[in-house]
């Protein structure tokens, strides 16, 4: 939007000055300044355009990063409730069999050790599961976090590079209007 208005400031200026040195208001001047106006008038267009397009460019890369993360989240997830199911299952086969072998004392001490060793290491498996969920969410961020950083740079020198071509164009632009000026004078 800026590089529009810089470019119709300066169209607006150039047809000022072109007004006031073609007073006479032959047909040829009229015929420049309609020529200079069109030219203008498309490079904004262009301008406009391009500046369309790296907008939807930007876009579609925000959606496929979001529905990668999405997709990650959902694998995770599937992953933790089949681990959840299975461990549920293996707790309801102890308690079943602990039902089941209660005829004597030594059987039945026997399946509350067994059953107290399931619950420890389910419960030291469900505190290395949250430790390692932790871990991989902390890494998951800190990867968000160097994409997001490198797209900004990356996003940063594009933008330095697009205003180094645009001071350039109008350098070369006002250089050619300039000539023009100092040729139509001199004719």
């Amino acid at each position: 939007d800026d590089s529009a208005s810089r470019y119709s400031s300066n169209v607006g200026f150039l047809l000022q000055r072109l007004q006031g040195e073609m007073s006479g208001g032959n047909h040829e001047k009229d015929t420049l300044q309609t020529s200079v106006e069109k030219t203008y008038n498309q490079i904004i267009s262009k301008k406009e355009a391009k500046l369309s397009k790296d907008a939807l460019v930007e876009k579609r890369a925000t959606q496929l990063t979001k529905h990668f993360i999405r997709s990650r989240e959902q694998q995770e997830q599937a992953h933790l409730k089949a681990q959840a199911e299975e461990s549920q299952y293996n707790y309801d086969r102890t308690m079943q069999k602990v039902r089941e072998t209660a005829e004597t004392a030594a059987a039945i001490g026997q399946m509350a050790r067994e059953e107290k060793e399931v619950i420890w290491d389910y419960m030291m498996e469900k505190g290395r599961q949250r430790a390692d969920a932790e871990l991989q969410a902390k890494r998951d961020k800190e990867e968000r976090e160097k994409w997001k950083q490198a797209r900004m740079l990356h996003e940063k020198f594009q933008a330095e590079e697009r205003q180094k071509a645009q001071q350039e164009k109008e350098k070369q632009r006002q250089e050619k209007a300039q000539a023009k000026l100092i040729e139509h004078d001199e004719s």
